[in-house]
């Protein structure tokens, strides 16, 4: 009669525990619709674009199923403004991410030109699983969320109107007449007073032949005056006495 030793048997059933776990590993793939949205810059916003100045670029990754995603996993997000390619962003989750989960992914960019065009900002998303945890992506034609992009603005003029309104002075302050205002690179600018609660007093705007607001009627207090144009808005707080 034929017998298996126990030994024998035990080191048959480990053998076969291991093939059978790897082969798992080799041919498993989770399922992942992995979605990408930029949240940071908003459409519509505007971008300093002169050489070096840094921005914040933040997006939200949504996990649409159904499979999780894993902290062991590796977004790779790959971000373009106008024809700049900036060098990609390579994050874990900072958690698992069941179906319907999302994380935030956020990253310092610096402007490489000094322009001024109008242009799109996009984010592009790929997921990779860890070692032998592959990541099998939904490949269905509907599925085109993994770019995004938004309409922005990049303006390097911001930039030099903000130069420009760092040297506009206001004079004297406390003031119990004629308010000057003075700017070594003078430009046309709106002007709003509101007093202390919010209250808008007068708007005017300041030309190149006036430079001056008189607040001799203006009762005795603290006010605010807003300095604006297409560029830029900045407001200083004035003392009429």
């Amino acid at each position: 009669m034929f017998q298996i030793s126990n030994t024998s048997l035990i080191v048959g059933l480990f053998t076969l525990l291991i093939f059978n776990a790897n082969t798992a590993v080799k041919g498993q793939g989770r399922k992942i619709d992995v979605e990408i949205i930029v949240h940071t810059p908003k459409s519509g916003d505007t971008i300093i674009s002169r050489k070096n100045q840094t921005y914040t670029g933040k997006f939200i990754i949504k996990n649409n199923g159904p499979d999780t995603i894993k902290t062991t996993d590796k977004f790779l997000v790959n971000v373009t403004f106008g024809n700049v390619i900036y060098t990609p962003i390579y994050r874990n989750p900072t958690r698992n991410l069941a179906a319907g989960n999302t994380d935030t992914i956020q990253s310092i960019f610096k402007m490489t030109w000094d322009t001024d065009n109008n242009s799109t900002f996009c984010g592009t998303i790929t997921l990779s699983g860890n070692g032998n945890d592959s990541v099998k992506k939904e490949s269905k034609t509907q599925l085109l969320n993994n770019t995004f992009c938004q309409n922005v603005y990049h303006d390097s003029r911001l930039s030099a109107s903000s130069k420009v309104l760092k040297s506009l002075s206001i004079y004297p302050n406390p003031c119990n007449g004629i308010l000057n205002i003075a700017n070594s690179s003078f430009i046309p600018l709106n002007i709003k007073l509101f007093n202390f609660i919010g209250e808008e007093i007068m708007t005017i705007d300041l030309s190149f032949n006036n430079r001056t607001i008189d607040l001799s009627n203006i009762p005795k207090g603290v006010y605010f005056v807003n300095f604006s144009n297409l560029q830029f808005n900045q407001t200083r707080k004035i003392i009429v006495d």
